[in-house]
């Protein structure tokens, strides 16, 4: 049996047949509701390209279901769900007064962007939530429809729309295809560059009303223009999710000693066994689970994190580097993390700022920026060391060295975030963060820990991805199948002669990443689904058409979850049966 070690590319077909058509701090899970298509909507949609679906609204509330329940579902369709509520909260010295804005439990953000000074009405039918898809016209809607979006037509129209009206002079970001500095429709791709799906809005803070209700302060004056984006694929980069926050100053005065914070009420199935940590060298903050079995994921709890891809920009050594608009700008540097915080129900010391107060939310919050005691500011102590520190919960609960939540506190329900800062914005200033959300495990055979270990190495292949501009291979067109019924049998053909040019190798290269080389074609399997709902997972294969040159097995990369060591395992088998493009089916396999 020949062991080949070049990357080797197979081609799945997924076909369903049952009726003959072809597939190429609450209750938690509840499914959401279709998109609405009344004026100034929809206002909300789902992020659900890869293992996760999640919720994203316009005035900046994420990861929270519509009727006030957990919202981000992992592993996708499985009704699990690990984070309630998330939102970027940020604040600053604004004309001599403590500011506060974002979102957290409460959205201190309205719909649309700020013209001329003045914020747009929310009724406006351009201002919504826009979300688009790279293959909306002919690719799988399976996702939507699970997740009860509507029909089929439904989901695909509203795609349509958000293509077709897609508001790249608000700010939404595309490829620009033509390299000539300007959106052309005709000519360029709607949505973040290379990404499957991508989702935009943008908000504001001009309302007092708004902001006041949050934490008690004044507006800041800020736009911020959110664009949230997955990719279709397998191990890391199927389980994260980006968020880009463009934060513009449109309002009258400077931001001084301003700070950005991602704060999260994450819930691992149930919410009341979660412990807390940060890494400081990944600038990471992540939850996992403080009993070995969890009431909701059984023995497999997974882990979940945030990290700071790229930080707010501020100026730097001549030889430093950062990213700012998805370019590489010299002489500046990314903050990275620095501080982390987190929050237990009814202790004094690990408060939550208070919601609509300016002293104990505010101020509570400044504190926490700070990297101090939301309602004292005082320093935050290290029990292992008696010593000042503005990262809680640093220590590594692998090793069980440092800082480890557990040992002071019993597991419970935890809130959390991460800062960065302090940096300045004077009127009319730009900064952008970019933040990943991460989660690893809940799948058999990964135990708690284990999923905190794999999800620190998906977070720096995730992050080398970001480093990099997403310089990833592309996965090739999926096969144009067509299919005939007749008595007693189906016949499926894939076999024109666009789909065997495909069937080529593809060189590709990726800058700064070692996962470089050549994709060849090798064959297809073939799979009966017992619905066009049902998963890969359920399917069984009926057949492998695979070239006559000796490789039978396909080996690639691939991390063991437990050690971290990379070791090279088979993906595929083959037997040199020969490339069809064409199969008969007279038999059903499932009841």
């Amino acid at each position: 049996m020949n062991y080949n070690k070049v990357k080797i590319l197979f081609i799945f077909l997924i076909l369903v047949f049952l009726t003959v058509e072809i597939g190429a701090e609450a209750e938690k899970n509840s499914k959401g509701k279709g998109l609405s298509k009344t004026t100034g909507a929809p206002s909300r949609t789902r992020l659900n390209i890869n293992n996760i679906s999640t919720w994203l609204y316009n005035n900046g509330n994420s990861d929270l279901d519509p009727n006030g329940n957990s919202g981000f579902i992992y592993p996708k369709g499985s009704n699990k769900a690990a984070v309630f509520q998330s939102g970027l909260v940020w604040g600053a010295d604004v004309n001599g007064q403590k500011r506060v804005g974002g979102s957290t439990y409460s959205q201190g953000l309205l719909p649309g962007a700020v013209i001329n000074g003045v914020r747009e009405d929310v009724d406006e039918p351009h201002v919504r939530i826009y979300r688009v898809r790279d293959n909306w016209k002919n690719g799988s809607m399976i996702s939507e429809i699970n997740d009860g979006e509507g029909s089929e037509a439904e989901i695909r129209a509203q795609y349509e729309k958000d293509w077709n009206e897609w508001p790249a002079e608000f700010g939404a970001p595309y490829e620009d295809v033509d390299a000539d500095g300007s959106y052309d429709p005709n000519i360029d791709i709607p949505g973040f560059p290379g990404a499957n799906q991508t989702v935009w809005f943008v908000a504001n803070d001009f309302d007092p009303t708004t902001t006041i209700s949050m934490y008690g302060s004044d507006p800041m004056g800020i736009e911020m223009q959110a664009t949230y984006w997955g990719y279709a694929l397998g191990g890391a980069l199927g389980n994260v999710i980006f968020r880009k926050y463009t934060l513009i100053n449109k309002g009258q005065f400077a931001f001084d000693s301003m700070y950005v914070s991602m704060w999260s009420d994450v819930d691992l199935g149930d919410a009341g066994d979660d412990l807390s940590a940060c890494s400081i060298p990944l600038s990471m903050m992540y939850t996992y689970n403080g009993a070995a079995s969890d009431a909701v994921y059984g023995e497999n709890p997974p882990a979940l994190g945030f990290d700071f891809f790229q930080g707010p920009i501020v100026p730097g050594a001549p030889t430093d580097e950062a990213i700012f608009n998805n370019k590489v700008r010299k002489g500046y540097t990314n903050l990275p993390m620095s501080a982390h915080y987190f929050f237990i129900n009814g202790n004094d010391v690990y408060t939550d700022p208070d919601l609509g107060s300016y002293n104990d939310g505010t101020l509570g919050f400044h504190n926490l920026f700070r990297g101090r005691i939301t309602n004292t500011g005082s320093p935050f102590t290290d029990p292992n060391t008696g010593e000042a520190t503005k990262f809680t919960l640093s220590g590594d609960p692998i090793t069980g060295e440092g800082w480890v939540d557990g040992i002071q506190h019993a597991p419970g329900d935890r809130r959390d975030g991460m800062v960065a800062g302090p940096f300045t914005m004077a009127v009319g200033d730009t900064q952008e963060v970019v933040v990943a959300e991460l989660i690893a495990g809940g799948t058999p055979g990964i135990d708690r820990l284990q999923a905190v270990n794999l999800l620190k190495i998906n977070d720096e292949i995730a992050q080398s991805a970001y480093d990099n501009f997403f310089e990833l291979p592309s996965p090739p067109p999926a096969p144009v199948v067509n299919a005939a019924g007749y008595s007693n049998e189906i016949l499926i053909n894939w076999g024109d002669d666009q789909q065997r040019v495909m069937e080529t190798e593809v060189d590709y290269e990726v800058p700064g990443i070692a996962n470089h080389g050549t994709f060849t074609f090798q064959g297809y399997n073939v799979y009966q689904l017992p619905n066009k709902s049902a998963t890969k997972e359920e399917a069984v294969r009926i057949a492998t058409f695979d070239k006559v040159d000796g490789v039978k097995v396909i080996l690639d990369q691939e991390v063991d979850p437990a050690s971290g060591v990379t070791l090279m395992l088979p993906q595929q088998y083959g037997g040199d049966y020969g490339v069809e493009r064409n199969i008969r089916i007279t038999k059903r396999l499932y009841n």
